[in-house]
């Protein structure tokens, strides 16, 4: 065995490679062991790293009480020109973890990665009924501290990925992420467009330092005016690092003339067949199946498991 490779870099993985006797393949063990994971993929955690680092992001605080947060909403709402903020859990993915307050029901969200929406009611009181509803939920029971950001509207979401070793940091990869109804459609890599990989390399960095090691992705937005600004850290292994590492430079080979992009979508349960077998048949009737003369057509990136005995198939790709 070479390396120990944990998706999640947790203090169990640690403990297990420790009773096999091989924590010296597991990089970063040693921090891991004593709990390292949460301090890498805290939100709260990541605003102070990144501020430390003179990295741009959004206005916001972290806030560690009710009356905290009630005074951090309604000075963030004032302030941010949109009349909306994002609240966010310390920990969670994929856009679970936070909500976005709204003052304008008219409000354009679609590219948001927050899961959750709520209208607020005019005046100062729906900002504290608010809180009095959804501390509990946004402090995990009161485990966690809680964020809160000035929305971006009209903002596109992309991520710059890193590995962090014992010598140093380099980039892996650069995608950007498209959401519709709040929730995550697709993915495309490479990002051949905008992107701010010094300010993406000195996040790297500054994780490395701390102890962190692995792959980590540094999530940000490009704003209208094509500023970047960074909103979280996920150090861990992200639902990227297959597409980018195994598809699009193994299969695809992106890099290659003619230049292609990879984009991994989150099937719609519209598009649910019910086998692998009606699904392959569906690919050759519309030409849409592999070519690998050509480079272009649809790879099924995830497994095909039917979701519940006689229910249709899903895929990812």
């Amino acid at each position: 065995m070479s390396e120990v490779f944990a998706l999640w870099p947790s203090a169990s993985v640690a403990r297990f490679a420790a009773a096999l006797d091989i924590a010296d393949r597991f990089p970063g063990a040693a921090f891991f062991a004593q709990g390292g994971g949460e301090i890498g993929n805290n939100k709260a955690n990541f605003r102070a790293l990144a501020a430390a680092a003179g990295v741009p992001i959004l206005p916001g605080r972290v806030c560690r009480s009710r009356a905290e947060a009630i005074d951090a909403t309604r000075e963030l709402l004032e302030t941010s020109g949109s009349g909306a903020v994002v609240v966010k859990q310390a920990h969670n993915g994929a856009g679970v973890g936070n909500q976005l307050l709204v003052r304008d029901p008219q409000l354009a969200v679609d590219h948001v990665g927050a899961r959750h929406l709520h209208h607020l009611t005019p005046g100062e009181t729906g900002v504290a009924a608010y809180w009095d509803q959804r501390w509990a939920w946004a402090n995990g029971d009161g485990r966690w501290p809680v964020v809160i950001e000035t929305f971006a509207p009209g903002a596109d979401a992309v991520y710059s990925e890193h590995y962090a070793a014992d010598t140093g940091t380099w980039p892996t990869e650069m995608g950007r992420l498209l959401y519709v109804g709040r929730r995550l459609s697709h993915q495309t890599v490479p990002l051949d467009e905008v992107s701010d990989p010094v300010r993406a390399a000195l996040l790297a960095e500054t994780y490395r330092a701390f102890g962190y090691r692995g792959h980590l992705s540094a999530d940000a937005l490009v704003l209208p005016d094509q500023s970047v600004v960074f909103t979280e850290v996920n150090a861990q292994v992200s639902g990227s690092l297959h597409i980018y590492q195994q598809v699009a430079r193994r299969v695809v080979d992106v890099a290659a003339a003619p230049r292609r992009q990879v984009a991994e979508y989150h099937v719609s349960p519209t598009w649910m067949v019910p086998d692998f077998a009606a699904f392959l048949a569906a690919l050759d009737e519309t030409g849409l199946a592999w070519d690998p003369a050509t480079r272009t057509g649809v790879i099924v990136s995830t497994p095909a498991i039917p979701l519940a005995p006689g229910a249709p198939t899903q895929f990812v790709f």
